[in-house]
């Protein structure tokens, strides 16, 4: 019951611009984790995913997050694209890119 409580407690406290960006950021997240790395990414998958994992966390909390970071990753030719590339899934990246940077300004 109180994991329930906090939860919704959570929820009313976040925007929903906060709410779909961690969507976001957990639906990278996931595609991250089954991806090797790139040579051409400047950052590892598991280096990705802990910047990820900092910003959720953070956002979940209600804490600021490192929206320069964020950016820099999900930016075209940065670490995420050049992944997903590698990994074969270009579409769900371009997808995910498109939602994040309509977010990010919301939540700034």
């Amino acid at each position: 019951m109180w994991s329930y409580l906090k939860t919704w407690l959570l929820q009313r406290r976040l925007s929903k611009a906060q709410q779909r960006l961690i969507e976001v950021l957990e639906q990278t997240k996931l595609y991250i984790a089954q991806s090797e790395e790139s040579i051409y990414s400047p950052f590892t998958p598991t280096e990705i995913a802990s910047d990820l994992t900092k910003a959720i966390e953070s956002l979940k909390g209600g804490h600021s997050i490192d929206t320069s970071l964020l950016q820099m990753h999900f930016a075209p030719a940065s670490s995420i694209q050049e992944t997903a590339l590698n990994a074969g899934w270009v579409d769900p990246y371009l997808d995910l890119s498109r939602q994040f940077d309509e977010l990010i300004e919301a939540v700034s």
